[in-house]
């Protein structure tokens, strides 16, 4: 870990210009440049008021001074193609199911009590820009070195303020690999029930990069949710999967439902994470209500729609209707006995969520053996191999997967006296045709198909 800052060119001239005023850089840009990783916050701070750093702004050509939150000290400056948050150094006050942001703000000349006011100590580090001195009142660079989280103040005064500390820690863990500090995940724990005060906005932020995170980052976030006891108010269905037997796989029970969840989210390719992450969470209801499983993917499909949707996590819909037909479909073929000839009519249907699904259908599978040899048995997964291969067979030949690939057009049904509704009927009778009649692979073929149907308007 890199125990001194070296600040680049552009960072100094922006501290000169706001001589004689303070600046220093904090949180995730002096943590990562500590750890020798890139950061993408460029999160800054002073003693200077916000009106004097908006005054020393506005003499210089090239720098822009927008308010952010004025009352508590934010400011954002825009100069040379980079925008920073500046904050004040501060005291900050909030009042009972408060949620996330302080309620009242007093300002301060000292950085130590900025220091206090911040959430965990690897992230109260400071850097002098005009001198590259590291400040460090609360020994945050040990606790870096020691790969620990621990809160500034007192963990239970801390995590009580601000509910989305909760997900923070979860998330630092996550992407750093950090361990917790038993003072602070005590805390958590007591105080795990002010989540329900914070966004869903906020919360699917957080969680969203705790998916994202590499390695077995995604466990390391998802288990200390479940430990300390977030994960039952922000996905409840999730948390009643820890210690629900599945069926067993092999010679024996190897999971339970929740862990074989999370080692689905670790084989998952990232743009399916999330459809992993709630792909069996219908299950506790189906066997509460029916004694099994069965009907786990379509339960599942509808806790999918009302905790992403606006009501929930706020995820925009086209993701939220991916997610649900992921869901929805992730049990097609289980048994591997479809025939051939329906999974082609079925890739047709779900054209746009296949490549996905065959990739989810694979996690699935190899997340019931052990992770260690799942990278091993990759080469077959039965569940999906026959769906994949139909997939790549239709590909390669050219069958239609969607109206966008059949060599003809509405035009060309214009043409031939069709109209209105009649189109896209025809058109769909077609695509239908083509997935098991190889003969129709070219606009001839598919015309004279077309000819047939105006000949017998009956089968529109």
């Amino acid at each position: 870990m890199n125990n001194h800052f070296k600040i680049d060119g552009h960072l100094k001239k922006l501290s000169s210009i706001f001589a004689p005023y303070k600046l220093y850089a904090v949180g995730g840009y002096a943590r990562n440049y500590l750890m020798g990783l890139p950061s993408k916050d460029l999160d800054l701070c002073g003693p200077a008021h916000p009106g004097e750093i908006a005054y020393a702004g506005k003499k210089h050509l090239g720098v822009t001074i927008a308010p952010i939150n004025p009352r508590i000290g934010t400011l954002k400056i825009i100069y040379g193609g980079r925008t920073y948050e500046y904050t004040t150094f501060r005291r900050d006050n909030y009042e009972p199911a408060s949620g996330h942001t302080p309620c009242d703000a007093v300002f301060t000349k000292s950085l130590e009590e900025d220091a206090l006011r911040r959430d965990f100590t690897v992230n109260a580090i400071y850097c002098d820009i005009s001198t590259d001195g590291l400040i460090d009142p609360l020994n945050g660079a040990a606790d870096l070195e020691r790969r620990i989280l621990r809160t500034c103040g007192c963990p239970g005064k801390t995590l009580s303020e601000d509910g989305l500390r909760l997900m923070r820690l979860a998330r630092f863990a996550a992407e750093y690999g950090f361990g917790i500090d038993d003072a602070t995940k005590k805390a958590a724990t007591e105080n795990a029930s002010l989540i329900m005060r914070i966004s869903g906005e906020r919360i699917r932020d957080e969680l969203l990069k705790i998916l994202n995170s590499e390695n077995q980052g995604p466990a390391v976030g998802l288990n200390l949710l479940a430990e300390i006891g977030v994960l039952r108010y922000i996905l409840p269905e999730l948390d009643d999967c820890r210690d629900l037997k599945r069926r067993s796989f092999g010679n024996g029970e190897l999971y339970d439902v929740f862990e074989h969840i999370v080692n689905t989210v670790l084989l998952a390719e990232k743009r399916i994470r999330l459809a992993a992450l709630l792909h069996d969470a219908g299950k506790p209801e189906c066997i509460r209500k029916d004694g099994n499983a069965i009907r786990h993917a379509a339960v599942g499909e509808a806790l999918a729609a009302a905790r992403l949707g606006q009501s929930g996590l706020k995820l925009p819909a086209k993701t939220v209707s991916r997610v649900r037909s992921l869901i929805k479909n992730h049990m097609f073929d289980s048994d591997g006995k479809i025939p051939e000839n329906e999974i082609r009519l079925f890739l047709q249907r779900n054209h746009h969520i296949a490549a996905d699904l065959i990739a989810l259908k694979k996690a699935d599978y190899f997340s019931k053996c052990p992770l260690e040899e799942a990278s091993e048995k990759q080469t077959e997964y039965p569940r999906s191999l026959k769906i994949k291969l139909v997939y790549d067979e239709m590909t390669a030949l050219g069958i239609p997967l969607s109206l966008s690939d059949l060599k003809v057009t509405g035009n060309d049904l214009y043409f031939l006296g069709f109209r209105g509704t009649e189109i896209g009927k025809a058109l769909n009778l077609l695509l239908t045709e083509c997935a098991n009649n190889f003969s129709l692979s070219t606009k001839e073929a598919q015309l004279e198909f077309i000819k047939a149907l105006n000949e017998h308007p009956g089968d529109l």
